[in-house]
């Protein structure tokens, strides 16, 4: 969303993300599910796929709060 981590990471409507801190993502739930055992202000590293490439990006999570 707009003014997200992932946003400011760079990542874009469309990558598919594969990996958050090398723990396999296979489905929305899944990648939900990693993201809520951090908090905010922590850094992970996101593995996606954008038009065929694959790659990595760090990312600061943001407080829901």
């Amino acid at each position: 969303s707009s003014g997200s981590g992932a946003e400011k990471a760079g990542l874009q409507k469309g990558d598919v993300i594969l990996s958050v801190d090398s723990n396999a993502v296979t489905s929305a739930k899944s990648l939900t599910g990693f993201i809520r055992t951090y908090k905010g202000g922590d850094q992970v590293t996101i593995t996606y796929v954008r038009d065929g490439s694959k790659e990595s990006v760090t990312v600061t999570l943001q407080s829901t709060e």
